[in-house]
């Protein structure tokens, strides 16, 4: 239906109205054909005449609106159209993880499990997230294009802690699970969750030694202070094969037997020595011929080393008697 003329024929009925009224009125006459007469009826004809224009001015404001409407309907109608013929290809992802059985979570949703593969996703970008515990999440971000397929496989590395170990004092031998692993002060390697034998050692003192719980992303610190052991004052001496009797035993007669010859040796010692100054006597007679010089002076020297040699030999079991019978006390306690 065409607007306009519903509009022509609303204001061709109102003029010839307008007409019509005022072909009916009284048309107006001048006495003595005076111009300044008054004519009511021609006035009321100009209003309805302005009328009808405000009327038609409406009319042309309306139909420009229906216009307008008519072709903003044409335009959706061809939007609706090219929508239409448009054609949405969903993609494919296939996720796969090492190891396996790690979840996924695709755009802050969790979609299950590795190995995972799903069709009918509408193209565009997709931020995919593989974790599992004890391991490091893998994230990658992927752009699916219509009708593709995008492959996405997570390699998950492990999670892994530390510890922190330093002693009083320092400088001391560390070992994990009994193997060798450095000094004191000592950061362990990347180790893997689980429970580690620590052991700690230095010279003179007590070891140390502990249960380590590794747990990931986490590092522990331990301060061991070791226990002094003090010196003995004497060397230890070499142990003996059996009870502690023998060993007693063992002592006491390498005391008693150092003991008793350095005893008769200390006798002999005294003789000799006895024959040496009388030796040495008859060498300081005066008015002796030259040769029985010679053979009281070769006598006295004889006499001189022959005290000697026993002096040293006494004084060397007395020392064998003072150690064994040092052993043979610490015997009696350990």
């Amino acid at each position: 239906m065409n607007p306009t003329g519903i509009f022509t024929l609303v204001i061709t009925a109102a003029l010839c109205l307008s007409l019509s009224a005022q072909t009916n009125s009284d048309i107006p006459t001048t006495d003595n054909n005076q111009s300044d007469a008054t004519f009511p009826p021609l006035m009321q004809g100009q209003a309805e005449v302005q009328g009808q224009a405000e009327v038609q001015g409406q009319a042309e404001v309306q139909e420009a609106e229906v216009q307008e409407a008519e072709e903003t309907a044409e335009a959706n109608t061809e939007d609706d159209t090219t929508a239409a013929d448009t054609v949405i290809v969903p993609g494919t992802i296939i996720i796969t993880s090492i190891p396996d059985s790690a979840g996924i979570v695709i755009n802050d949703v969790n979609v299950g499990l590795t190995p995972f593969q799903a069709t009918g996703f509408y193209p565009g970008i997709y931020e995919i997230t593989v974790f599992k515990s004890n391991f490091e999440s893998f994230v990658k971000t992927i752009d699916l294009q219509p009708g593709g397929t995008e492959f996405v496989t997570g390699k998950l590395a492990p999670e892994t802690g530390r510890f922190f170990v330093s002693s009083v004092p320092e400088s001391a031998t560390v070992y994990i699970n009994d193997t060798l692993s450095g000094t004191t002060p000592y950061q362990s390697k990347q180790l893997l969750p689980g429970n580690y034998h620590l052991r700690i050692e230095a010279t003179h003192h007590t070891s140390y030694t502990e249960t380590l719980t590794i747990v990931p992303k986490l590092v522990d610190t331990l301060q061991v202070t070791l226990t002094s052991i003090k010196k003995p004052f004497l060397p230890s001496f070499p142990s003996f094969k059996g009870s502690q009797n023998i060993r007693r035993i063992a002592f006491g007669a390498v005391t008693v037997g150092a003991t008793v010859t350095g005893i008769l040796l200390n006798q002999k010692t005294k003789t000799l020595l006895d024959d040496e100054n009388a030796a040495y006597t008859l060498y300081q007679v005066a008015q002796l011929t030259e040769k029985e010089y010679d053979k009281r002076y070769d006598a006295y020297v004889d006499a001189t080393e022959t005290t000697d040699r026993y002096s040293l030999l006494r004084n060397i079991f007395y020392t064998a008697g003072i150690i064994s019978g040092t052993g043979f006390c610490f015997s009696i306690f350990f």
